[in-house]
């Protein structure tokens, strides 16, 4: 047990184990995704209750910011929606900007 007082409030507090853990739910985000521009494909999946983007033979943690944009490294990916479903994402990073990506249906 953890024992935290703050402002006079006493909360005791209990570690939880990894199957007690609640993961978030970001499988609608999932897919693979195609830039024209780049001529690249970026493949996105779930793990634990976070976002992984392969790109190559290179896999990135990608970590929600807010909403629909996370952060990858120094790049920030931005899902877009029609008419509720993701149906792609815009990257931005520091040397360019609103590079469009498409999801594919396969």
């Amino acid at each position: 047990m953890l024992t935290v007082t703050q402002d006079g409030e006493v909360t005791e507090l209990r570690k939880v184990t990894a199957q007690e853990m609640i993961f978030a739910d970001y499988s609608e985000y999932q897919g693979r995704f195609y830039s024209k521009e780049l001529e690249a494909y970026y493949q996105i999946r779930q793990n634990e209750g976070s976002l992984d983007c392969t790109v190559g033979n290179e896999c990135f943690h990608m970590v929600q910011a807010n909403g629909d944009t996370f952060d990858m490294s120094d790049t920030d990916i931005r899902f877009t929606r029609t008419d509720g479903v993701i149906s792609g994402f815009t990257l931005n990073h520091s040397r360019v900007k609103n590079i469009a990506f498409v999801k594919v249906t396969e």
